[in-house]
């Protein structure tokens, strides 16, 4: 976490960039953009929320999806909350929450909308950013998403691009992810600040399911070059119709910063 010690300017990014919110992406060097995570769609990748258009589930009945987080030792006070979703048969999702780094608050929503064959979908959100000082920053995020096509060899693999602060209330930038699942295996890596306006990261990372009922997993990764590694529960409710998950995960401060501990859950259901 050591670019939440920057300047402002990098604190007010951080809240967008590196404010990971679910569990399994924290621990798998906080890849996110092609992670998959429906609840932190709205913040790191919004365009995800439309890649689950038209799902198969009864129409009028949502999928739903909340995570919470909270750094339980470190020095950046990490708590996060976020939920996301989308209605069964309809072309969208949407998703809020909140982030708070520092002393930083960060809240707002994004929308996405897919394309009937749920292969691609372009999404927008809406931050509201107190840094600390006397002015609040407002910052919209486009995104363009799709599925990979089975040709690729990645059927189902995610790919995102991301241009933050569309209209560079701070500084523009470009990211870029991709994430896609083997067998018991999830990989994810994100290329944040493609162009190098403030600096850019590398963030990659893989987990595994394992266990006589794959219900735990076991991730680790890199973010910027900092070890990330973590563990999650998985568990359902006897009638499969509520998931839900809890999880440590642990991650490398660098550059003289506090290493930070983080516990994590959240839950998902639907049609």
């Amino acid at each position: 976490m050591k670019q939440l010690s920057l300047l402002v300017l990098v604190l007010a990014m951080a809240v967008s960039v590196a404010g990971a919110q679910d569990i399994e992406s924290m621990m798998a060097g906080r890849a996110q953009i092609g992670a998959g995570q429906l609840s932190e769609a709205w913040l790191q990748n919004p365009a995800f929320l439309g890649l689950g258009a038209w799902n198969d589930g009864a129409d009028s009945f949502w999928n739903h999806s909340i995570v919470a987080a909270v750094e339980i030792d470190g020095d950046t006070d990490l708590r996060a909350l976020s939920w996301g979703g989308n209605p069964a048969g309809k072309p969208y999702g949407v998703g809020a929450g909140m982030v708070d780094v520092e002393g930083m608050d960060a809240f707002g929503a994004g929308i996405g909308w897919g394309s009937s064959t749920g292969r691609i979908a372009a999404g927008l959100n809406f931050q509201s950013i107190d840094t600390g000082n006397s002015d609040d920053l407002s910052v919209l995020d486009f995104a363009v998403s799709g599925r990979a096509s089975s040709a690729l060899g990645l059927d189902g693999a995610i790919w995102g691009i991301v241009v933050r602060d569309i209209t560079d209330e701070m500084t523009t930038t470009l990211d870029l992810g991709l994430g896609f699942e083997a067998a018991q295996w999830k990989f994810a890596l994100d290329l944040e600040d493609v162009s190098d306006e403030v600096d850019t990261i590398l963030q990659v990372g893989a987990s595994r399911f394992f266990g006589r009922e794959d219900n735990w997993q076991a991730g680790v990764g890199l973010d910027d070059g900092d070890l990330t590694a973590g563990l999650v529960y998985h568990a359902s409710t006897s009638d499969a119709k509520l998931d839900w998950k809890i999880g440590l995960a642990y991650i490398d401060g660098g550059d003289g910063e506090d290493d930070a501990l983080v516990l994590g859950g959240g839950t998902t259901w639907g049609p």
